[in-house]
């Protein structure tokens, strides 16, 4: 079992979005311990997102989804990895297809609502089932007919639902993922509530760059902030 120090030592790598060296040193600890598995499912999906070769992207990601299906047999009443499981789950079924991600719909909100369930006063889980709740709220009229041919009680989400989880998700840990600035900022444009959406979309276009998603945050922040001026 990884020890005290050793998994303080990931975080910290972690928090400075060296994952690459983070999964690394990971795949040195105990591949039997809960907390090494989890966190080596997140490292590796980070490292899916920076492979220059795309082609490397889908191997990343279905080998993280297989640590993590591991680990929610043997874990599940672990909150972690319900969250986990719940992202690596949609991100293997987009690899897989428009029908693919429309079968596990609801096993990916099970296990995120359960995520929740088990430790409330965490924001990535919050903002889980917010951008969950925003791709079912923005799905075109063509895809929600296919979603509804295809299941027999489809999700049904509103933008209203989904910024209501953004929003607890930041009271609960102000500035905790940047991309929650964007997503609400997204949710009150949604909802034509422009000069909300500017409030976040400033904080979204001023973040700094560490990572790849602090990336899309501000381009995509910059880009849907200078459509409202």
């Amino acid at each position: 079992m990884a020890d005290k120090v050793e998994i303080s030592e990931a975080d910290t790598l972690y928090e400075n979005a060296k994952f690459e060296e983070l999964a690394a040193f990971l795949k040195k600890l105990d591949q039997t311990d809960v907390e090494v598995q989890w966190r080596l499912t997140r490292a590796i999906y980070e490292c899916s997102k920076l492979s220059a070769n795309s082609a490397n992207k889908p191997d990343l990601v279905r080998e993280a989804f297989d640590i993590i299906k591991n680990s929610i047999e043997k874990y599940e009443n672990h909150y972690a990895v319900n969250q986990w499981y719940a992202i690596m789950l949609d991100a293997k079924a987009h690899l897989d297809g428009l029908r693919a991600r429309i079968h596990v719909l609801e096993e990916i909100k099970k296990h995120m609502e359960k995520a929740v369930e088990l430790n409330p006063q965490d924001s990535i889980s919050h903002y889980i089932l917010g951008e969950f709740a925003f791709q079912i709220a923005d799905l075109s009229w063509i895809e929600k007919k296919v979603l509804s041919s295809m299941l027999t009680n489809p999700p049904e989400c509103t933008y209203d639902e989904a910024l209501g989880h953004f929003l607890k998700a930041e009271e609960l840990k102000a500035g905790f993922y940047n991309l929650n600035y964007l997503m609400i900022g997204k949710c009150y444009i949604a909802m034509k509530q422009n000069e909300k959406a500017k409030e976040y979309l400033i904080k979204a276009s001023q973040v700094d760059v560490v990572s790849q998603d602090d990336k899309k945050c501000k381009e995509e922040g910059t880009k849907l902030l200078a459509k409202l001026k």
